[in-house]
Parts: structure tokens; C-alpha cells; sequence
């Protein structure tokens, strides 16, 4: 039986709260169930936890056995199951000697029938397999980013059992899984459907009662009652009810998150056998095949980033933390957070749901993998959806991402690896290979099955209806913004429809940095660096030449510097498009996993850097802008620079104040003042130009304001760099 939920079971007996006893082994052995062996001189680590945690085995990957003795008592009449949250990545688990199963995937919870074998004096053991992937171009574990990234090192294996494990006590019949649906919103209405799915040991008249009851907000909640003789075995039934003048969700920027707790209680003859509870939210979410998001048949402008792991032990990742994120998400104005090629903690999705953000969730797949994963990741496909289909931030699943069958590591380069993924290059030049005509179709079909009241993407950039880009990056950036426009037109049309990735690489903040980068850049083991802390070298040399530099402070400038100036630029220029031939936006990379100098606008520490307070503004709902060339301008050559206005929220404003100042030093060169009218969520609106012939090099100074207090008053700051003309034949 599926253990979807935390809050489910008429009481529940945490087990790791005993001590755990732990060892790394090569090889599993009959031994370790024998209640007589003795572990006293293994290792012992709290639970939840990975065992890399601990310092003794912080280079481990393979194998791992855990053992815990516990006493119980048992009740008359009741039924008792082994639960495991999660355990990282394969398990095997004995209670007494008996074998109760054998479990793979690291983000599903799990559990097993322990009645017969449960006793007042109980041995406790799991053995836990998480290898390395030789192969990364045909991978056999179904880790997303924590098996292969370029935002994670190598360095680092995350198995073990990163969350609780417990007894779940329930009468002798049991609820597996509740899906909670929004039907239909009508003027005032809302109809919703429970399906429930649940196990009867025994024939019983049973009692369902569904209450939602308000969460974060006072009103009036909704009850109501289904009967019915259930047979022994696995029943499914449905209960569909219409709600009168309830209280939707939202995302943040378009209303409030209200939640309603969800309470179905199973009865029979009046004695209470199962309970679940877990947060709802009333709301629809669609999009077509270019990603239009409309939520509660609004039209939804979307913007957000990806977010890595909140760390790569998930277990040390705190509830505290995971408030601390989704609020940064909130403050820098996402609407929109795509969980990148993993499933994080379950509170993460909670505070999502209570926040008001928008999840777009991807399955834990990442570049190749081997044929033989076919079965299992379309099992655990099904099993991510069931996990987390109740939660209203929820807004699409995503297969796949990127699904070329190669295995190349940029941080950690090896021979091997291009000859491996040869094959993958040479099928996609072809359009895709047999994960993409294979797998993701039969993974996009199984999950379509469990959960139809959500779109589904096929894979996430070069073979979704999203795309990734790097220009700026790993390849050059095109001079001004409608050059760049006009050179995306030119190869598809729809590539500038949804963008999931984009950015450049920068170092955290001074503080942040020194806690594992020397202070003197000479002293520097930049082969380490790039090892163990992701940094590309390569390319940032490109834009940010640290042979310039003598102190890390010098670089942290500078890079930050660069990526912040770097996501300005596409932020505006794809919102520049907004409903012509752009509908969401969403930047690579939120946050970091681990100590790092990546793509994150928050590092490991969560401290932000320059470019999350460049996203905090041009994200701004309501924000005047400007599209000027990203390369310097050349000196004595005529020049226009054009200008926007955007409102993203649902209130019209007339008349609003806009005005254009481009200065060399206090010298006006060029200016536009004019009045625009907002109209609500609008196509980002052309408002007029610049046009300005620089004479000579040097910098000059641009603002762009919008005024109408009190709703409206934004001030955007560029700096424009005019460089010597180039000689005739040289490009721009």
C-alpha cells in the first residue's frame, strides 16, 4: 500500500527517536538481521539523516546497513504498517529476521503489513544502496540532479534515510490514498471530487466523512457524508459535492493562497478505524501547448527560476530554511518556482502552498539513462503524483529534463564520457533518441493517468515546449535586444514562448565566499574550485577575466556584477514580448546545494546576491523599462534605445506618468516624457524610443520611471557604455 500522506493513521510511533546503528559495507549479509549480532562497535547518527553527515563516512557511496532496537505494545483490533518516508535510494527491510520487502526510489514513501512479525521487543533493519553512476550517459537510478549535474559535485552522495520512519497504527481497515480535484469553478460555486482509495481487512458498513475546514483565513467550511458496505479487499469509490461561494487560492500576486484542511475520517458502527488530513486549495490551472497558464480562468503572466535541492543532504535542510526560501521567491516577485529534476522535502511543497507560489515540478530525470530504468520510472513517475497531487501549488508536470543521452560533466571532464554519449549527439541532431521517443512519451501517458487535471510537459528544453538558452553564457550574447529578437524569429518562433533556463555563473557574496575560497586569488586551487565547487572557468573568463583580479573580493564584484546585468537584460527584453511571443519566464538558478560558485541569485547560506535584487525589480508587476544593446555602443553612430511599460496585475491605471533621461553626467543627451494608460495584465506596451548619437567613449547614465501615486512609482537605473567605433568590416 502507498503511504501518501504525513498526517495519516489513528496514531503514529516515530522510531527515530531510538538510536540508530550504522555501518558501510561491501556486501549485505545475513548476519546483520540476527538479533543476537552485535553492532556495538558501529557507528551510531540520529535519524533522519545521510550518511555522509557523518565525518567517518563522508566519502561513502555503495552500500549501508542501519539496525535499531525499539519495544511496542500492541492494541486488540488494530492494524499496524512500517512506514518510510524516505530512504535514499534502494532498501531492503527486515523487522525480527522476517524480510519485509525491497523498495527503489528516494523521494517515495513506502510502507509494509507488520502484524504478523511485530512484537513487544523488535530488531529493526534496513539496508540502503546508493552507488555512483559509472556510466552517466545511461544512468540506472532514478536520482534526478543528485545522480548527474553541473550544480552538484560528484563528491557528494546523498543515500540514506532522510526522512522519518515509523509505525502507523489504524483500525482493520485503512485509507491508501485520497485525491483531492477541483471539478469546476462556476459565479459562486466550486465543484470538488474525493477519490478514495482504501483496504478492508474484514466486510463493514463503513462511514466516510469529508470535512474542509479554513486554514489560514476565517469562513465558513463544508461537510459532508458517504455510506457504503465495503467487501474485503481494495475498494475505490468517489464523492463529488458542490461548495457554495468558497474562498479560491491564488498565487501571491494575483490574490490570497486560501487553504482549507481536508479531513476524511472512516468509520464503522460509530469506532473511528482511519483518519488522513492535509491541506487543499480551490482552484483550476491550464495551459495550452505553448504554455499559456491561465489559473481560475485568469490569463497568468509567469515568472519565476528554477530551485536547486535546498541542500544536498536533504535531511539537514531545516523547516526554518524552507520558510526562508519560498519567502525570497515571494519577495523577488515569482509567481512561478520550477523544481528542478528532483522532489524536495514535503515541507517545501506546504510553504508553497500557504506563500501563494506556483510549482512547476519536474520528474527526477536528468540527461541519459538506461533502458532498464523503463519500468521503475514509470512506476515512480506515478508515485511523485500521488505524492503530491493534493497540493494547489501544483500546477504541471514535467517528465524529463532535457533528455539528450549524454553524460558530459563540464566540472568533472572525462574521456569517457564522450565516447559513451557519442551516440546521444548523434540522436540528437536526429531530433531525439530513445528517451525521448521511448520513455517520455510512456512516462507523460502514466502520469496523465493518475492526475488529469493538470498539463503535462513532455521534457524541458530541447524537446518540450520550453526552451533553455545560455547566450551570455556558453555562447556569445547578440549585441542589442531587437538583434537578439530578430535572431530568435529567424530559427523558431516559438522559441522565445516559455524559457525555463538562462543565466551566467557568479560567486556569492565576500562573507560567503571565504568560507571556502582563499581571500588571495594566487592562492587559489582553481582545479579544487572547479572540481568540488562547480566554477566554469572557461566561460566566465569570457566575460569576467579573473587574470584581471588580485583579491576574491575583486571577482565577487565583478561576476556578480555581470550575472546581474546579464538577467536584467533578458528578464526585459523576453517581458518586452509579454502575449506577443512570450508567456513565461523562468531563470536558472534560485539557490545553491552546497558551498558553490554557480548559476543561484542565493547561495548555500541563502544569502542573496546582486542579481536576486536585479530579478526583485525587473519582476516588479508594475515596472518601466528599457531595451538598450547589451555590447557597448559604438561612439559617433546614431542609436535608439527602446522603451516599455508592463502591468501584470488586474487594475487599470490611467494616465500614469512616464519618463525617459539618458545623461552624460548632468548633461541631458537624450529624453521622452509622456502619460500612458495601464490596462490590466496588458501586452508589455512599446511607449516610444531614444534616439541618441554618442560622441565620444565613456559611460552614460539612463532612467526610466513610471509615476502615479500611490499605486504606481518605479525608477529603473541603466548604465549605457559607448565604446570607440570599430573599424569598417569588424562586427558590432
Amino acid at each position: 500500500m502507498a503511504a501518501t500522506f504525513l498526517n495519516s493513521g489513528l496514531a503514529r510511533h516515530s522510531l527515530v527517536e531510538t538510536p540508530w546503528r550504522v555501518k558501510a559495507v561491501s556486501q549485505f549479509a545475513a548476519d546483520y538481521h540476527d538479533p543476537g549480532f552485535n553492532d556495538r562497535d558501529w557507528l551510531e547518527q540520529k535519524l533522519p539523516g545521510q550518511w555522509q553527515m557523518l565525518p567517518e563516512l563522508q566519502d561513502h557511496a555503495g552500500r549501508v546497513v542501519y539496525r535499531t532496537r525499539f519495544p511496542f505494545s500492541r492494541q486488540a483490533e488494530r492494524l499496524y504498517r512500517l512506514r518510510c518516508h524516505g530512504v535514499f535510494y534502494g532498501a531492503d527491510v527486515y523487522l525480527n529476521s522476517h524480510h519485509l520487502g525491497h523498495h527503489a526510489g528516494y523521494f517515495d514513501p513506502f510502507d509494509f503489513p507488520i502484524n504478523d512479525v511485530l512484537e513487544s521487543d523488535n530488531l529493526l533493519v534496513v539496508e540502503v544502496e546508493s552507488c555512483q553512476e559509472e556510466n552517466r550517459a545511461a544512468k540506472k537510478q532514478i536520482t534526478g540532479v543528485f545522480g548527474h549535474w553541473d550544480v552538484i559535485s560528484f563528491c557528494h552522495n546523498p543515500g540514506g534515510i532522510w526522512l522519518p520512519v515509523e509505525i502507523v497504527e489504524t483500525g482493520p481497515a485503512c485509507l491508501d490514498r485520497v485525491q483531492f480535484q477541483v471539478l469546476e469553478l462556476a459565479a459562486e460555486n466550486a465543484r470538488v471530487r474525493f477519490n478514495v482509495d482504501l483496504t478492508t481487512l474484514e466486510p463493514c458498513d463503513l462511514d466516510l466523512w469529508f470535512e474542509l475546514v479554513p486554514q489560514n483565513f476565517e469562513g465558513a467550511g463544508y461537510k459532508f457524508r458517504r455510506q457504503v458496505r465495503a467487501p474485503v479487499g481494495p475498494v475505490r469509490l468517489s464523492e463529488e459535492s458542490t461548495l457554495t461561494k468558497p474562498e479560491l487560492w491564488w498565487c501571491h500576486d494575483r490574490g490570497l493562497p486560501h487553504l482549507y484542511r481536508a479531513s476524511i475520517t472512516m468509520l464503522c458502527h460509530g469506532r473511528t478505524l482511519d483518519r488522513q488530513t492535509f491541506n487543499v486549495g480551490l482552484r483550476t490551472v491550464s495551459a495550452d501547448d505553448r504554455l499559456r497558464f491561465r489559473l481560475n480562468g485568469q490569463g497568468l503572466y509567469i515568472k519565476g527560476n528554477n530551485y536547486a535541492p535546498s541542500d544536498v543532504y536533504l535531511a539537514r535542510t531545516s523547516p526554518a530554511d524552507l520558510v526562508k526560501d519560498v519567502a525570497m521567491m515571494a519577495e523577488a516577485g515569482y509567481n512561478m518556482v520550477r523544481v528542478h529534476a528532483h522532489v524536495d522535502r514535503p515541507e517545501f511543497y506546504d510553504e508553497c502552498d500557504r506563500q501563494g507560489i506556483l510549482v512547476w515540478q519536474d520528474f527526477p530525470l536528468q540527461w541519459g539513462y538506461h533502458r532498464s530504468v523503463f519500468p521503475e520510472a514509470r512506476r515512480q513517475v506515478r508515485a511523485m503524483v500521488r505524492l503530491l497531487e493534493n497540493h494547489p501549488a501544483i500546477a504541471l508536470w514535467c517528465c524529463h529534463n532535457e533528455p539528450s543521452e549524454v553524460g558530459i560533466t563540464l566540472h568533472d571532464f572525462r574521456f569517457q564520457d564522450v565516447v559513451r554519449s557519442l551516440p546521444g549527439f548523434y540522436h540528437l541532431a536526429r531530433g531525439g533518441g530513445w528517451n525521448l521517443r521511448v520513455l517520455d512519451p510512456a512516462l507523460a501517458a502514466a502520469a496523465a493517468e493518475e492526475d488529469s487535471s493538470r498539463p503535462i510537459n513532455l521534457a524541458s528544453g530541447n524537446a518540450g515546449t520550453d526552451k533553455h538558452y545560455y547566450c551570455g553564457w556558453y555562447y556569445p550574447i547578440m549585441g542589442d535586444a531587437d538583434r537578439f529578437r530578430k535572431f530568435f524569429l529567424n530559427s523558431d518562433i516559438e522559441s522565445l514562448g516559455f524559457i525555463t533556463e538562462f543565466g551566467a555563473q557568479a560567486f556569492p557574496g565576500l562573507e560567503s565566499s571565504l568560507r571556502f575560497i582563499p581571500a588571495e586569488l594566487s592562492r587559489i586551487d582553481w582545479t579544487k574550485l572547479r572540481r568540488d565547487h562547480l566554477y566554469q572557468d572557461r566561460f566566465l573568463r569570457r566575460y569576467v577575466d579573473r587574470r584581471g583580479y588580485t583579491w576574491l573580493s575583486e571577482l565577487v564584484d565583478a561576476s556578480q556584477d555581470y550575472q546581474a546585468r546579464l538577467l536584467k537584460f533578458h528578464v526585459e527584453w523576453l517581458r518586452s514580448v509579454k502575449y506577443h511571443l512570450n508567456f513565461g519566464i523562468i531563470a536558472f538558478l534560485h539557490n545553491d546545494s552546497q558551498p558553490a560558485v554557480t548559476w543561484s541569485v542565493v547561495d548555500y547560506w541563502r544569502q542573496p546576491k546582486k542579481a536576486y535584487h536585479a530579478l526583485l525589480e525587473c519582476f516588479r508587476p508594475i515596472w518601466a523599462f528599457a531595451t538598450p544593446r547589451f555590447s557597448p555602443y559604438p561612439a559617433g553612430r546614431t542609436a535608439r534605445i527602446p522603451l516599455f511599460a508592463a502591468n501584470d496585475t488586474l487594475e487599470a491605471i490611467r494616465q500614469v506618468s512616464f519618463r525617459a533621461e539618458l545623461r552624460r553626467d548632468h548633461e541631458t543627451i537624450a529624453q521622452l516624457v509622456t502619460e500612458v494608460d495601464l490596462q490590466p495584465d496588458m501586452p508589455s506596451r512599446r511607449v516610444g524610443e531614444l534616439t541618441f548619437t554618442p560622441s565620444q567613449p565613456g559611460t552614460l547614465s539612463l532612467e526610466v520611471s513610471m509615476s502615479k501615486p500611490p499605486r504606481v512609482e518605479v525608477k529603473n537605473l541603466y548604465e549605457i557604455r559607448v565604446a570607440a567605433t570599430k573599424r569598417s568590416g569588424s562586427k558590432a
